[in-house]
């Protein structure tokens, strides 16, 4: 294998790794090198920019409605059947 390709190897991965490292991104900080990488395979894939933006709309509404949650239901920690659907229609458009 060419150095060429081998260097485009070490730092394009694939959309698992980069998935990976989106729902890591969420928790904890990454690494520069993984930074690198991540910001590298979003410039090139259309399909892990879209899983991004989905997946924060998913954590922030989730977090939304776990917090309306604990204050109505006084520290019981489950959705109640209004907010599932509230969620589902979210992500339904």
């Amino acid at each position: 294998m060419s150095l060429r390709k081998e260097m485009l190897r070490k730092l394009i991965f694939s959309c698992k790794n980069a998935s990976a490292l989106l729902e890591k991104q969420e928790h904890f900080k990454l690494g520069k090198v993984e930074r690198v990488k991540l910001a590298m395979h979003k410039s090139v894939c259309s399909a892990c920019r879209k899983f991004e933006k989905k997946n924060k709309e998913f954590g922030d509404a989730l977090s939304i409605a776990l917090k309306e949650e604990e204050n109505s239901k006084k520290g019981k920690k489950y959705l109640s059947e209004v907010t599932k659907s509230r969620i589902k229609l979210k992500f339904q458009k």
